[in-house]
């Protein structure tokens, strides 16, 4: 799998998820229709029948069955529903947040350039070659880079990745040997 561009997050169009996110909302709420259905006429109904015989007991299992799996096929298609609905709402976020960051810097008086590997540069506004716009083209630059690289995953840092403090410099509280930070 390739690595995510700015070109490519922002040039989607996000139409077509949206409408399979709202498709797999229709079919889920179809199925719970059905499964409340099954639940209060076919099964009730077989429960509650008062008959006896081989087709009688053929007849409940495949009712209790079939009712099973109206419920487990909800189950799946509420899961289906809630991934896509789940992926538009961040690529719209992603989308909406790396292009509010575009525009801010061209207002600046930055230049933009995709770097097409998951990164981007923003060339600091003509005449001003300060450090404060260096860093500030960078921090458009990580925001975009960060948005570009998906959502938070946790980070485990363990007691190697703490810095090495002497007796004077050590904090008064205990620094834990291991600990999970989100980026």
């Amino acid at each position: 799998m390739g690595t995510l561009t700015y070109t490519d997050l922002v040039e989607v169009d996000l139409t077509n998820l949206m409408l399979a996110a709202d498709d797999w909302k229709s079919v889920v709420d179809g199925l719970k229709k059905l499964v409340s259905d099954a639940r209060s006429g076919l099964l009730k109904k077989s429960e509650g029948a008062r008959w006896a015989g081989l087709n009688a007991t053929v007849t409940h299992e495949f009712v209790r069955k079939t009712t099973k799996e109206f419920e487990d096929l909800h189950k799946e298609a509420s899961s289906i529903y809630a991934i896509l609905d789940d992926a538009y709402d961040q690529l719209t976020e992603m989308q909406d947040t790396v292009k509010r960051v575009v525009v801010r810097a061209e207002v600046y008086g930055y230049k933009f350039s995709d770097n097409s590997d998951g990164t981007v540069s923003f060339d600091v506004p003509e005449g001003d070659d300060s450090r404060l716009a260096r860093d500030l083209g960078q921090s458009y630059a990580n925001t975009i880079k960060e948005k570009l690289a998906g959502p938070s995953r946790p980070t485990v840092w363990s007691s190697a990745h703490w810095p090495r403090f002497t007796a004077e410099t050590r904090p008064t509280r205990a620094t834990p040997s291991t600990a999970v930070w989100w980026r």
